[in-house]
């Protein structure tokens, strides 16, 4: 053998080594391109996974509120603030400030057209006015029923790095139960 073939294997293995380090260095370099696409990835999932836990929150309280108010014969305005301010506690742990609740009965003629009877609302609610027109959903445009309505709204500003993904989102849900136990309820309507 030739002295000079020891040489060569020292070489091989030095640039086998060198290739090996270069490997490290490009994965270094391809984390770095998939590190903020990763991050972004994971502050979207974290974003929607609240929303749509407070949009579960939402509709869970809309159902709260007409489903209590639909099982008394007669509020009086204290019951009404009781139950609208104990319905908004099925937000926790989200802030309440940022909550509106509406709550109405709706009365169809012979017809079926609908208009309000009388209407509540607790947060940043605004009661519907008595006598007006209300547009029911076509399947419970009968005539001669009576409804408890219940609108439900949450302004969501989600907590991210980018402004542009910080607008706020209105999560919004609507309920209606007939009332449980009588034809009507009575409530003396404030407004």
């Amino acid at each position: 053998m030739s002295p000079s073939h020891p040489h060569k294997f020292r070489q091989a293995d030095t640039r086998l080594a060198g290739f090996v380090r270069d490997r490290g260095g490009m994965a270094a370099v391809e984390f770095a391109f998939v590190l903020p696409i990763m991050l972004a990835v994971l502050a979207l999932v974290g974003v929607l996974g609240q929303a749509l836990a407070i949009a579960d929150k939402v509709t869970a309280t809309a159902r709260t509120v007409v489903d209590i108010v639909s099982r008394n014969a007669s509020l009086s305005t204290t019951d009404m603030t009781t139950i609208l301010n104990a319905s908004a506690y099925t937000m926790t742990p989200y802030d309440a400030t940022n909550l509106s609740i509406v709550v109405a009965e709706i009365q169809t003629d012979g017809g079926g057209n609908a208009t309000v009877t009388w209407s509540a609302a607790a947060y940043s609610g605004t009661p519907l006015t008595v006598g007006s027109t209300f547009t029911l959903p076509a399947a419970m445009s009968v005539a001669s029923a009576t409804y408890v309505y219940g609108q439900v709204s949450y302004n969501y500003t989600p907590v991210v790095l980018t402004p542009a993904l910080s607008q706020t989102i209105t999560l919004t849900d609507t309920a209606y139960f007939s009332p449980r136990l009588y034809a009507t309820i009575n409530y003396p309507n404030p407004n």
